[in-house]
């Protein structure tokens, strides 16, 4: 009996820990974004998990494609969890072999924040790969959550977690919302939420969840549109990155800074027979207000290939965008 009963406590302690993350990446046609939208950040859970169960209940031919769902349980909450599969296999291009998959780490910092880190490659169509990366840093409920939506190639990707059995204490979610626009000042604000994400001038924006304040890293969502050229006998980059990072203060130095919103950028802008032109840039926006938007330049390259070489080399040409990024509150 003393041993049934011992062995019942070490059970009952194995899975006073155990939780499960759930992580879902789906692709919703236009016409779903708006209520989609609506729904993640009205501040309503039940709402949007009733929404998020209608939509996985359609099919592609519907206008919804699920890209992944992990079910990624672990009974040591302290543990660090990798799991996935990345495969190297054929691709439309002859002979030419590419990774795909998914890779996902989950981890536990010392402050108790749930950080995790996807990377998702997928082939898109024939000329085009998906590579999906995101990185996010606040905490989670035990019900669908939106962590990031990106206009993607075909709608809007939403990439939604949950932690069930969790002891995580959600607090209220805020996102940044950022929106690439080529040199358009005074364009910031005039669409809402919905309208960029459905068609943003260059079809690149994100609203991104805000980590939580006792973190000073940035969350990520980045879509590389990746394009079969004959530059790379293969597939170029076509990157653009969105980050969101939390306010912070220096005590030292006593400095306070704002929520921020910052673009990286890899973006693929003219592509030719044995040349392409691309754009690679770096830009951070304060947000001291709920809307704020900056103008910045970026590095234009000229890429060519010769034989079996390839050559990349700074233009003279400045091309001008406008990072714009608004505070998005739940409720």
């Amino acid at each position: 009996m003393v041993l049934r009963h011992l062995f019942l406590s070490l059970f009952t302690v194995a899975l006073a820990g155990a939780e499960t993350l759930h992580v879902l990446v789906f692709e919703i046609d236009h016409r779903y974004t708006a209520p989609a939208y609506e729904r993640a950040i009205g501040g309503n859970p039940v709402a949007f998990e009733e929404a998020v169960s209608k939509l996985r209940k359609l099919t592609p031919e519907q206008g919804v494609r699920e890209w992944i769902h992990l079910e990624i349980p672990r009974d040591d909450p302290e543990k660090r969890i990798t799991t996935g599969q990345m495969r190297y296999q054929d691709t439309p291009r002859e002979k030419k072999r590419t990774e795909l998959g998914h890779e996902h780490v989950w981890f536990r910092s010392a402050n108790g924040l749930v950080s995790r880190n996807l990377e998702l490659n997928a082939q898109l169509d024939k000329l085009r790969l998906l590579r999906l990366r995101t990185q996010f840093h606040h905490r989670i409920d035990d019900q669908w959550s939106l962590s990031a939506a990106l206009s993607g190639p075909k709608g809007t990707i939403l990439v939604l977690e949950k932690l069930v059995d969790g002891k995580t204490t959600p607090k209220p979610a805020s996102w940044v919302f950022q929106v690439l626009r080529e040199k358009e000042p005074g364009r910031m604000g005039r669409a809402s939420v919905e309208q960029d994400l459905i068609k943003s001038p260059l079809n690149r924006a994100a609203l991104l969840r805000v980590p939580d304040p006792e973190t000073t890293i940035a969350s990520v969502a980045s879509l590389d549109l990746a394009r079969d050229t004959d530059y790379m006998e293969g597939y170029s980059k076509d990157l653009v990155s969105f980050n969101a990072t939390a306010a912070s203060e220096n005590k030292r130095l006593k400095l306070k800074y704002p929520i921020r919103g910052t673009v990286r950028m890899e973006r693929l802008v003219d592509v030719g027979m044995k040349s392409t032109v691309s754009h690679h840039g770096e830009h951070t926006v304060p947000l001291k207000e709920p809307a704020a938007g900056e103008e910045f330049e970026v590095l234009q390259r000229n890429n060519q290939r010769e034989g079996q070489t390839t050559r990349s080399v700074p233009s003279g040409k400045k091309s001008k965008y406008y990072l714009d990024c608004r505070l998005i509150t739940a409720g």
